[in-house]
């Protein structure tokens, strides 16, 4: 589907997302979703981070609820849980360029949501296995969800990223000697 109210602004950004929007319907009975991503990570370079990012707009309630767990070869390296400021407003900007107040927005690990998408990661792990589990339970009164760029990326060795460094400097002072 389309987002029809502007909460990512097509115009600007392009990149594919998903959205959630109600967990709590007649279709789910407890209103609770969850979604698992296995990944085989055995001949990754390591060590390696895991990243997302996600946007929020809405009037949440204390019950919305969004949370992001990452396991790797079963041990939990990061884990992502929303929580929501009742007392709280924020101004979102809509594509159209109209601005829109709302009450009680969403935060993830501490940090106020926003219709701009923030970027989280976990600190760096070595894993022949990653599991990613997303739960979500919202009522989408008036708010949104979205989520992109579920990521697993190798993180360079910090004595490579030196030796990069190194190399570098020692090129541009062998240019600049007469």
């Amino acid at each position: 589907p389309t987002d029809s109210i502007g909460i990512v602004n097509r115009a600007t950004d392009s990149d594919p997302f998903f959205a959630i929007v109600d967990t709590t319907n007649g279709d789910l009975a407890s209103g609770e979703a969850t979604a698992t991503w296995t990944f085989d990570t055995t001949s990754a370079t390591l060590p390696m981070v895991f990243s997302f990012e996600i946007g929020a707009m809405g009037d949440f309630e204390s019950t919305d609820t969004i949370a992001i767990t990452v396991s790797a070869d079963g041990s939990e390296v990061g884990s992502f849980t929303s929580s929501v400021n009742n007392s709280a407003s924020k101004t979102y900007t809509l594509a159209s360029g109209s601005t829109n107040t709302l009450d009680d927005p969403m935060s993830m690990n501490g940090v106020e949501l926003s219709n701009v998408f923030t970027t989280f990661s976990t600190s760096s792990f070595d894993a022949d296995s990653v599991v990613v589990t997303l739960m979500v339970d919202t009522d989408a009164g008036t708010e949104a969800t979205v989520l992109r760029n579920f990521e697993i990326n190798t993180v360079p060795e910090p004595g490579i990223t030196f030796l990069g460094a190194l190399g570098l400097v020692v090129i541009l002072w062998r240019r600049r000697r007469p």
